[in-house]
């Protein structure tokens, strides 16, 4: 875990990713409980279309990063890929 802390022991490294873990667990979780009760109120509604409708928001700022690498020559900054994930969502956002 170097980018929370350097000195992290193994210990508080694990602890972290245990947190980070359930964090993700318990939003998935909601996500696909909101996704749920939303089919129940609309029978006509089909996860397909909100699922893909989710993928665009993480692909598009994967697809920004990708071409921050392939289109500069500062490839692997940690800045640069922020602000590409950043305008790749925001582009999402704006076109969608």
């Amino acid at each position: 875990m170097p980018y929370i802390n350097r000195r992290a022991t193994e210990r508080q490294a694990v602890r972290a990713a245990r947190i980070a873990t359930t964090i993700s667990g318990i939003l998935m979780s909601l996500v696909a409980t909101m996704a749920a009760h939303a089919v129940l109120q609309d029978a006509k509604l089909t996860i397909i279309p909100i699922a893909i409708g989710i993928l665009g928001y993480t692909y598009g700022a994967l697809l920004a990063v990708f071409l921050v690498g392939m289109l500069t020559r500062t490839r692997g900054r940690d800045g640069s890929n922020v602000l590409a994930m950043i305008a790749g969502i925001t582009s999402v956002l704006v076109l969608c």
